[in-house]
């Protein structure tokens, strides 16, 4: 548990974070049996997240600091 709060806390900030968390959802998608539920649809949900933050600042949808919003 300790671990999945460390990588919830230093998510956005690094991406060796995020191959960590990718590495862990794949390695606990075993045990999970309903798709999202679990240790592994927490990463699931947490990578969805980034990637979601990632797309929306580069193509400046939320007015992040590398995008801003278009005219």
């Amino acid at each position: 548990m300790e671990l999945i709060i460390i990588c919830f806390y230093f998510f956005y900030f690094s991406l060796e974070v995020f191959v960590f968390c990718l590495v862990f959802y794949i390695l606990c998608a075993s045990c999970d049996t309903d798709g999202e539920g679990g240790l592994g649809g927490l990463a699931l949900r947490l990578i969805r997240k980034w990637i979601g933050g990632w797309l929306l600042r580069g193509r400046g949808g939320d007015g992040g600091h590398e995008g801003g919003k278009r005219k």
